[in-house]
Parts: structure tokens; C-alpha cells; sequence
């Protein structure tokens, strides 16, 4: 009996240790630095015989900074395993002291998790006031921040990649944005000068006296929660509050699961913005990356950004090889799938896979390939070389379910591949809800392939701010304008509900494969649409079957319920229409087919 207890008792004790970050030092009291206790708690926690350990928090607020100005995050951490970071819910909040630092980061770590915690900022990355004047012809604005809000002229600003302001009516809509001044001058008390090189970014954004307005700052890789070559990651139950990079990173990274995330302005106060940048921004993760049950609000960027960065064409040695330049962030290995892109013309140029690779310096690696690649083109820039993505890690195998996504500025959804998109509410108006596109200008890929968008709704409303995108857009650009190409492959849009939709709801260009089925559009409200735009709107396409698409519309503006445009591949090769049921105004088409 005696050696049964205390076999039991080593079981419990190889289950699961607890270690409490206030037994260790640390004061919940919104001043005092726990930063240390917590590396403590780290450190006892990666020590323990035990098979996983927690760190546990208890109500209040934990104040923490790096322990040297140099480093990315208040709280970073290497090459740990198998523990959780669990809180008491948005009682226990995580307080970084100011930007540029992010709170959260991992990097070579394996089973973590962050669980029921809040993570903000007492110096949040922005600053925020009413426009008091505006010269648009001079190119400046005046700013009067409001009390409580850091000036634009902190030195930890100085050294922000990038800043931009927008005009915000939190919950309602958030306008174009205003980018990079040229120059910040203090004209009076809590009263600054934002100047432009000329005036078109302001016009642009139609600035005026009264508008309120945030500016925020943005740095690159300072996010609330990042995982970085990491395995097994897990977020449960946290909210975020504000955050002065992307507000979580994800990179090359597998089997992540995001459940019940909230990014949204702090409860309570009166701050027009949350994050400076997108909420999920992952690259090169394989396996799982589930997203589910998370509400995105108030962004200056995307909510979701899921790809592979590009590696590029560094140099050809024979059909079979070449040498890339990994730029850092690109990953791959011996059986992988690649697919070599041309950003001049926007399109795939092959795809094949990986024989071997060879590392020839941190940046640059020899690649053989399967197959013999004829065309390929070497350059030193994402616009001037060949792209190579990594279909094995581009994000995995993406399931996005459950989720709300509220006013921000940009897309909700920018995805890439091999994901299945069902069951989420979206209500911003001031970006694409879900983003099929590959973008040349930007390193990320691969083209889209293999996407299942099922029983979402789709909430548009009157006009509201200076501009609006449809729900749903599948495209592919080229360096200079638009690709003629129809790479995208494999995209299914069923049984979702597009309500009071603004300005169309489906827009697919540059697709062979898709099939749109049993969707539905209703439009009831007045003076609802900007301008007349078609419903479902097929471009440089084919191989597109639309079935059971119900469109009714009270407004004399209204679209189309499809519009075929000429560049369409013709006849059945190109689009069928089956069981199409419209409830529109008097003169406006069903179908109006321009091929």
C-alpha cells in the first residue's frame, strides 16, 4: 500500500507541476516588474522532472520589461518545453511598459501554451486626438492628442518601421489610411503638425476639422504572442488589447491552435484603435493551424494573414538546380513541393519538388529539383526574380470556424491555400472579407489553391466611410497591373449568406475550377449600394459552375445578379449557370453576359 502512494504520488508529480509566479517575486500590482519571476518560474518549470508544467498567474496586473534594451520581447523564450502560461481570464493581465516591445515570444520551443490572460500596453504604440486644422494643398494636418495618449515625438518612436494614421469611428467604420509623415512638429500643447510631401494622401482620406484620428506606429516582429520555429503552440481564452507590431506571429512554426482569441479595443476606454498591425500574421507553418472562436476588432491591418514568404531565384546552375536566397524566413526541405512564380506576368511558371538543398551561407541555399525547370529567371528582387513558395508550408492545413470579424481597417481573411473557411460572422466594411489573392507586389504566396468557403455570413451596411470591397475576391496581380493568367485553382464557395452587401459580394478573376453553390444575396435596406455592381462577378476565368444563387435586391442602383465580363473563357468552358433565382428591380439583368 505504502509503495502504491507513493508511486501515485510520482505520477501526479510526472503529470504536471505548478509554478506560481507570485511565490517567486512577482507582485500583481501594475508597477513592480515581474519579468523576473516570471524568467524564474521558466526556469524551474524547464528543470522539473515533471512531463509538463504551468505557469500560473493570479488576478491582477503583471508589469513586465525586457531585462536588456535589446531584446524583441518583455517576456522571450527559447528552446523551452511543455509548459503552459495560464492566467485567471482577462483579470490577469500581462502590461509591457511601452512599445517597441512585444510581450510573448518563443522561439524553438515545443508544446507551449499562453491560456486566459490579457495582454496590453501602459504606453500604448499610437496616439490619438481630433483633427483641429487641415492644408491640404500644403500637405500637413493638426493633431490634438488627446490626454493620456503619448505624443508622436517619444523617442522609442523614432525607430518604428513604418506609421500610418486613420480616420476611426470605433464600431462604425475605419477610413482610408494616411501614411509615413515626412515630418511631426509640436505647435502648441498636446498640439502637433503631421507633414506630407503633398497633399494627395490627405485628400485622399478627406481629412476635416473634427474627424478623430489615430496614428499609430509599427515595427516588424515586437507582436503580443509569437512563435517562431516552434512545434505544437496552442492560445486559449486571451485577449489583447494593443500591440505594436503584428499582434501575433506565427513563423515557420507547426500544429498551431488559436482558440478564443479577442483583439479588440480595451473594455472601457476610450481608445479608437487596438493593434497596429494585422491579428494572425503566420508564414511557413505546417501541419494543423486552426483558428476558431476569436473576434478581431479595431486593426490598422488584416485580421488574417496566412502564406509562405518568397525565397528568390538567386542564380541558375543547370535545369535542376539553382540557388536561392532565403531572405531568412523562407524554410524548406528534401521532399518538399515548390512552385516557382513570375512576378512580371503574374503567373506560375512550374512546380516540382525538392531532391535536395544545401545551405551555402545563412542566406543562400543550392536547391535540386525532381525536375528539369527551363525559363527560370534570376534577379535580386522579389520583382526582377522568379518567387519560389513552399506548398508544404503555407500554412498548412487551415480550418478558420467560429470566428467574428468587426470593423478594422483592411482584410479579414487573406489566405493562400489548402483551407477550409465555414461558419464565421463578418461585419467590416472596410476591406475584403476573404482575400483569394496573390499580390506581386508582395512576397507572399503561393498562388491560391484549395479553398472551401461554407455557411458564413456576410453583413454589409449603408455608406459609411470613403470606400468598400466586396465580400469575396479571388485575383492574381502582375508587377505594373493585372495578371491575364488563371492560376488559381480549386475554389469552392457554398451556402453562405451575403446580407445588405455594399458593393457586390463575389469577385473571381484569373480561376480555372470554382464552384459557387447555393448561395444567397438578399438586400433590403434603401440607398444600400455605393454604385451598381453585380452580385457574382466572373473574370479571366473558366471552368466555373454556379448553382442555386438566390439575388434580390430592393434598389434601383442594383447589380446584376451575375456578370460574365468578356475576358471569361466562352460557353460551358467558361461559366454555367444553373438554378438562378432573382428578385430584382424592373430593367436590371439577371445575367448580364458580356463575353
Amino acid at each position: 500500500m505504502k509503495y502504491f502512494i507513493i508511486l501515485l504520488a510520482s505520477c501526479i508529480y510526472l503529470a504536471a507541476s505548478v509554478y506560481r509566479v507570485d511565490d517567486l517575486g512577482a507582485k500583481p500590482d501594475g508597477t513592480s516588474d515581474a519579468a523576473p519571476a516570471i524568467y524564474r518560474a521558466a526556469a524551474s518549470a524547464t528543470q522539473t522532472a515533471a512531463a509538463s508544467a504551468v505557469i500560473e498567474f493570479s488576478t491582477g496586473v503583471y508589469y513586465v520589461m525586457p531585462p536588456v534594451t535589446n531584446q524583441i520581447a518583455a517576456l522571450d523564450f527559447s528552446g523551452i518545453s511543455n509548459v503552459t502560461f495560464r492566467g485567471k481570464g482577462t483579470n490577469t493581465v500581462i502590461l509591457v511598459g511601452r512599445p517597441p516591445y512585444g510581450a510573448f515570444r518563443f522561439s524553438r520551443c515545443l508544446n507551449i501554451a499562453v491560456e486566459n490572460i490579457a495582454i496590453d500596453y501602459a504606453v500604448v504604440p499610437f496616439t490619438q486626438g481630433t483633427i483641429d486644422s487641415v492644408d491640404m494643398n500644403a500637405g500637413w494636418y493638426d493633431l490634438a492628442v488627446d490626454a493620456g495618449y503619448p505624443s508622436p515625438l517619444e523617442p522609442f518612436f523614432a525607430d518604428a518601421k513604418a506609421s500610418w494614421g486613420i480616420k476611426a469611428v470605433p464600431g462604425v467604420f475605419y477610413d482610408l489610411i494616411v501614411h509615413r509623415p515626412s515630418a511631426i512638429t509640436l505647435r502648441g500643447e498636446r498640439m502637433f503638425r503631421f507633414a506630407y510631401k503633398d497633399g494627395a494622401t490627405i485628400k485622399k482620406a478627406g481629412l476635416a476639422a473634427g474627424d478623430r484620428f489615430a496614428h499609430g506606429f509599427r515595427w516588424y516582429v515586437q507582436s503580443a504572442v509569437g512563435a517562431w520555429d516552434c512545434t505544437d503552440v496552442r492560445v486559449k481564452n486571451v485577449a489583447i488589447y494593443a500591440a505594436p507590431a503584428v499582434t501575433t506571429t506565427w513563423a515557420n512554426t507547426s500544429n498551431v491552435t488559436i482558440d478564443g482569441l479577442t483583439i479588440a479595443r480595451k473594455p472601457g476606454s476610450d481608445r479608437l484603435i487596438s493593434s497596429c498591425a494585422d491579428g494572425i500574421h503566420s508564414f511557413g507553418v505546417r501541419g494543423t493551424f486552426i483558428i476558431e472562436n476569436c473576434r478581431f476588432e479595431a486593426m490598422l491591418d488584416d485580421a488574417v494573414n496566412i502564406h509562405c514568404r518568397a525565397a528568390l531565384v538567386w542564380s541558375n546552375i543547370s535545369p535542376t538546380e539553382f540557388v536561392i536566397n532565403n531572405s531568412g524566413t523562407f524554410r524548406c526541405a528534401a521532399g518538399d513541393r515548390i512552385q516557382l512564380f513570375d512576378p512580371l506576368a503574374g503567373k506560375i511558371r512550374t512546380e516540382t519538388r525538392v531532391a535536395a538543398i544545401e545551405t551555402i551561407s545563412p542566406f543562400l541555399n543550392r536547391i535540386t529539383v525532381t525536375s528539369p525547370i527551363s525559363g527560370l529567371t534570376a534577379g535580386k528582387t522579389t520583382r526582377d526574380a522568379d518567387n519560389v513558395y513552399n506548398l508544404d508550408a503555407s500554412g498548412g492545413r487551415v480550418i478558420i470556424r467560429s470566428n467574428y470579424f468587426g470593423r478594422h481597417r483592411g482584410r479579414s481573411i487573406l489566405i493562400k491555400s489548402d483551407a477550409l473557411i465555414h461558419d464565421n460572422r463578418f461585419e467590416n466594411i472596410d476591406g475584403l472579407a476573404i482575400a483569394i489573392i496573390k499580390e506581386s507586389e508582395y512576397a507572399e504566396g503561393p498562388v491560391p489553391h484549395d479553398i472551401a468557403i461554407e455557411r458564413n455570413t456576410f453583413t454589409g451596411v449603408p455608406r459609411l466611410g470613403s470606400y468598400a470591397q466586396p465580400a469575396i475576391r479571388a485575383m492574381v496581380s502582375a508587377h505594373g497591373g493585372m495578371s491575364s493568367n488563371r492560376d488559381i485553382r480549386n475554389i469552392v464557395i457554398r451556402d453562405n449568406s451575403f446580407l445588405e452587401p455594399r458593393v457586390g459580394g463575389i469577385d473571381l478573376r484569373n480561376t480555372a475550377g470554382a464552384a459557387i453553390e447555393s448561395n444567397v444575396f438578399r438586400t433590403m435596406l434603401p440607398g444600400a449600394h455605393d454604385f451598381a455592381l453585380p452580385s457574382v462577378n466572373i473574370m479571366q476565368s473558366r471552368n466555373v459552375i454556379i448553382d442555386t444563387l438566390t439575388v434580390s435586391d430592393i434598389n434601383s442602383n442594383a447589380g446584376s445578379a451575375v456578370r460574365i465580363h468578356q475576358s471569361a473563357d466562352a460557353g460551358d468552358e467558361g461559366v454555367i449557370i444553373r438554378n438562378l433565382t432573382t428578385g430584382l428591380p424592373s430593367g436590371v439583368k439577371a445575367v448580364d453576359d458580356g463575353r
